[in-house]
């Protein structure tokens, strides 16, 4: 359910406006906030809650951006991008390293691998700049993407 708000209705409505990085970025900032409480679960320390603030802070936009691919390369599947947070949240439960917290180093290299060192996308597809909200919804939660434009400007055969 919380990817409803978070994606579904900003992170897309920023990416459609700033495109995936900025609008990943821009999500970012307060879905931290909203999370920073989590630092001050029972049995806290001052030193536990500043790492996890932290970590939530570095986390964030990586996240955020991985969901915001995830979002974009499934059509807006709000399904897919939910099962993925919710991946997110029990992998720091697996308790292979003591602490818990290899998700962090995981979650970051995920995202730098599908992200900055992904192959460019095949010729004639758009890109997430080229994003176009669906016109037959008032606001919808699903894309379609603009035709591409031939070199003089006018749109593209389909």
């Amino acid at each position: 359910m919380e990817e409803l708000g978070w994606t579904g209705f900003v992170q897309a409505r920023l990416m459609q406006r700033h495109g995936l990085f900025e609008g990943a970025v821009l999500t970012a900032v307060p879905f931290a906030v909203l999370h920073l409480p989590r630092a001050f679960t029972a049995g806290w320390t001052w030193s536990s809650a500043a790492v996890t603030i932290a970590a939530v802070i570095v986390l964030a936009p990586f996240l955020r951006y991985l969901l915001g691919m995830l979002y974009l390369d499934t059509a807006g599947s709000l399904l897919a991008v939910g099962i993925m947070h919710a991946a997110f949240n029990a992998s720091g439960s697996l308790g292979v390293v003591r602490g818990g917290w290899q998700y962090i180093p995981a979650l970051i290299v995920l995202t730098i691998r599908h992200g900055a060192l992904a192959p460019p996308p095949p010729a004639g597809t758009m890109t997430d700049h080229q994003m176009r909200p669906r016109s037959d919804r008032p606001w919808p939660l699903t894309f379609t993407m603009a035709r591409p434009k031939s070199l003089d400007g006018r749109a593209g055969k389909p």
